[in-house]
């Protein structure tokens, strides 16, 4: 006499697998047992001949983000979320794709990214304002050390800007995506996010009011068009099986 299988212990695929490969004939005891198991789990006989298994989300599904949410994120932290959002595209990419020479990159990278965070968030209440009227000389200083913050903060990112960008076209490469314009991108990066520090030796609020404008514009595109080649990457990644 053969055994009747244990049907509770069955996932849901296995009991539709079950459905339709018993021989009903020859083991009719099992099938109404198989039955009433389906049954137990709320499920009906056209549920399980409709039954379809669920997709499985690809592991780098994740990696896919969507720019108006990070775009949200950075706003409510305060930037912090965007440095994470860098931070964790350059490192997904630099580990799926191995890169030849992206052990030193990546390094010189996540040390500017650290010194570009250092600088912003120290600068944070560090006005040199004392609350006291102060001397020509001490007012000065504070401009001239704001300058050198800000050309020293102006010179990483750009280091940092650069070779996020060389790993991103890296990943295109691998990918067979269609590449990146790198050297365009990022000229476009260096001259609107420098007009506003150029815009300081004017002395004119107008054209600091524009240029700061013309900036935060273009910035929006451009980090858009990143994410979208992000994203690109890694849906070629995903239907291709490339890594």
């Amino acid at each position: 006499m053969a055994m009747t299988p244990d049907f509770t212990h069955y996932t849901i695929q296995q009991l539709v697998d079950a459905y339709y490969n018993i021989n009903r004939n020859l083991y009719p005891e099992s099938f109404e047992k198989l039955l009433k198991e389906i049954e137990l789990r709320g499920m009906t006989e056209v549920d399980v001949v409709n039954y379809t298994q669920p997709q499985e989300t690809h592991p780098k599904q994740k990696y896919i983000r969507n720019y108006w949410m990070v775009l949200l994120f950075g706003v409510l932290t305060f930037g912090i979320y965007w440095y994470y959002w860098y931070y964790a595209n350059l490192e997904e990419i630099g580990k799926a794709f191995k890169f030849e020479k992206s052990e030193k990159e990546i390094t010189i990278a996540k040390v500017a990214c650290v010194v570009i965070i250092i600088l912003r968030f120290s600068n944070l209440g560090a006005s040199g304002m004392t609350g006291n009227e102060e001397t020509p000389e001490e007012l000065i200083s504070v401009i001239s050390g704001l300058l050198i913050y800000l050309i020293i903060l102006y010179f990483f990112e750009n280091i940092f800007m650069f070779i996020y960008l060389h790993a991103i076209q890296v990943g295109q490469e691998k990918a067979d995506v269609k590449l990146l314009p790198k050297f365009a991108m990022f000229a476009a990066y260096v001259i609107s996010t420098g007009l506003p520090f150029l815009s300081i030796f004017t002395m004119k609020p107008s054209i600091m009011i524009v240029s700061v404008i013309v900036c935060m514009l273009v910035l929006v595109g451009f980090y858009y068009t990143l994410q979208e080649q992000i994203n690109k990457i890694w849906e070629a990644v995903i239907d291709k099986e490339i890594i």
